[in-house]
């Protein structure tokens, strides 16, 4: 096993959300100017907040690029969302699974102790990933759709450093 696997963000994959999210936020503004319904209007207001902060997060990272996730043989660390950052021990980890929410992949990692986890976290950042956890019960949601590491690559390499971990 390597000693440590660093997946990348692909410059491409961030460029193209970068596209996306000036269409979705384009389209949010549009619905704020052309104020057809109080509904639409407010729609456009919600969407505007919504995808200008995430315009926001993946235009600062096209212009300043991270390591997406990094993986050794205590942990791994996570920079795929805005709400990620701690690094992982494997001691802490219940599970490790792919999961699909809106068609959209990720890797969640369930822990031994949620709570604790969450008590590290700002109070802000703690209440988006409950908010999350109703979506796929974990806690931690790795998203490799700015990358171009493959799903099941990526998930196979973490539980084999999970098992090497418990094994010890």
């Amino acid at each position: 096993m390597e000693d440590r696997v660093i997946i990348e963000q692909s410059f491409i994959k961030q460029l193209r959300l970068t596209l996306l999210g000036v269409v979705m936020l384009g389209v949010s503004l549009f619905l704020v100017v052309v104020r057809d319904s109080f509904f639409t209007f407010l729609i456009g207001i919600v969407g505007s907040v919504f995808f200008g902060m995430c315009f926001a997060f993946i235009l600062y990272r096209l212009a300043r690029p991270k390591n997406i996730l990094v993986i050794d043989s205590n942990g791994f660390t996570d920079n795929s969302t805005a709400i990620a950052g701690a690094t992982i021990y494997w001691h802490e980890v219940e599970g490790i699974f792919i999961s699909s929410i809106c068609k959209q992949l990720f890797i969640c990692v369930t822990l031994k102790d949620t709570d604790k986890f969450l008590k590290k976290l700002h109070p802000a950042k703690a209440m988006l990933v409950k908010a999350n956890m109703a979506l796929s019960s974990a806690p931690i949601q790795i998203s490799l759709s700015s990358t171009n590491a493959k799903y099941d690559e990526v998930i196979s390499i973490m539980k084999n450093y999970h098992f090497a971990h418990q094994a010890k």
